[in-house]
């Protein structure tokens, strides 16, 4: 499994140069990486269930600083990428083809992994969108 994740980490940092028929293979290698780590997380020894975190730690460690870069360089904030990849005309068919695939593929795996009871629904909305538990002020005695 090291070996996966050093690929997909390798993959990651290069984001900037994969071609629309290249990010299929990537969606399904990374599906297939995280589908090991959860069955280690879920059935693995104590051991290989903290290895197998460390390695989803890893992962999405890599994946938030692309996410950023990605961000920073295209000068766009979440919800304008999101209605920007929205619109089949700012793609060519081959590329809309290939967003919808992968859109498609990663939602499935989301459902999937809240049907098995590893993520909740609630994880999947962006930060800014959860609810922040409220908290009381702290009164001191004077």
């Amino acid at each position: 499994m090291k070996e996966k994740v050093e690929e997909l980490n390798k993959l990651y940092k290069n984001l900037s140069s994969i071609t629309p028929d290249k990010l299929d293979n990537l969606i399904t290698q990374s599906i297939q990486t995280f589908e090991k780590i959860v069955s280690k997380i879920q059935s693995g020894s104590e051991e290989e269930k903290k290895e197998a975190v460390q390695f989803a730690e890893q992962l999405r460690d890599s994946l938030e600083g692309q996410a950023n870069q990605a961000l920073s360089n295209l000068k766009m904030n979440p919800e304008e990428i999101e209605k920007f990849t929205e619109s089949m005309e700012n793609f060519s068919e081959n590329e809309w083809d290939t967003l919808s695939r992968a859109k498609k593929d990663i939602k499935e795996y989301q459902e999937e992994l809240i049907k098995k009871g590893v993520i909740k629904e609630k994880d999947l909305q962006p930060v800014e969108n959860r609810k922040k538990k409220k908290t009381r002020p702290i009164w001191v005695a004077g």
